[in-house]
């Protein structure tokens, strides 16, 4: 088992790149996991989707860092996985 990540500057990036992963290259859910970056929670570094909320809303999200997703495969699926966060907006894309 391998593990392959990318990083993602909004939440709305990263859940596409989930459903991406999980309904078209067939990754268990329970492989995929999103977290944020650093220790603090976040929705990402830039507003998008819902997020951005409605004009005059108070909310803010906590754009206070990426997002992290990681993906346990076998050794077979790396370099498809990888493409595939590249080809979504990943950044940082790696194995380990």
């Amino acid at each position: 088992m391998r593990t392959v990540s990318a990083t993602f500057a909004t939440r709305e990036k990263a859940e596409t790149a989930v459903e991406h992963i999980v309904q078209q290259h067939k990754v268990n859910r329970a492989d995929v996991f999103v977290e944020p970056e650093g220790s603090d929670n976040s929705a990402g570094t830039d507003r998008s989707g819902a997020d951005v909320g409605k004009p005059g809303s108070g909310g803010a999200p906590a754009l206070h860092g990426r997002l992290r997703v990681s993906v346990d495969l076998s050794r077979g699926h790396i370099a498809e996985i990888e493409t595939v966060l590249r080809e979504l907006g990943g950044e940082d894309v790696g194995s380990r």
